[in-house]
């Protein structure tokens, strides 16, 4: 399952379940994986948002 989330803050360097990594930007949206945005959201790095 994927869970687009904008970056709320300077965010640590994110890696996908491919093991690409996305060098995140402040205010820009992405989908993630569910993991992965539960954890920047838990954090406060990122806000789910509806598309």
């Amino acid at each position: 399952m994927t869970v687009t989330v904008e970056i709320l803050r300077p965010t640590p360097s994110i890696y996908r379940e491919d093991g690409h990594p996305i060098e995140p930007i402040v205010g820009r949206k992405y989908e993630l994986d569910d993991e992965t945005a539960a954890r920047l959201i838990r954090n406060r790095f990122a806000r789910a948002v509806d598309e």
